[in-house]
């Protein structure tokens, strides 16, 4: 118990409030949201430029492995670029609750 007035003017100063779980929990999620958004960028940019190349070498007969290959390499970018979208939504539907 506080002997003087300046002990209880100073208490409250003394105590630190901590932010609440909910304004902590929030903050994470748009920390997350920021870094699963560069992410998508980046991985959506190297797509990009894989498709490029995979394009450039449809036109050249490049025997039956390469060419099978090189099919399923675009079906394998395919599936990038879809997890990708689910990924935006994820984002979106995260920054749509921190908002």
């Amino acid at each position: 118990m506080p002997n003087s007035a300046t002990e209880t003017a100073a208490a409250p100063h003394a105590v630190a409030v901590p932010d609440s779980p909910v304004n902590v929990i929030v903050r994470l999620l748009k920390h997350i949201a920021e870094r699963l958004d560069d992410v998508g960028e980046r991985v959506s940019l190297a797509c990009g430029v894989a498709s490029v190349e995979l394009e450039v070498l449809e036109s050249f007969d490049l025997g039956d492995d390469l060419n099978d290959r090189r099919k399923a390499l675009g079906d394998d970018l395919l599936e990038i670029e879809i997890a990708l979208h689910g990924l935006n939504e994820v984002v979106d539907l995260i920054n749509e609750l921190t908002s």
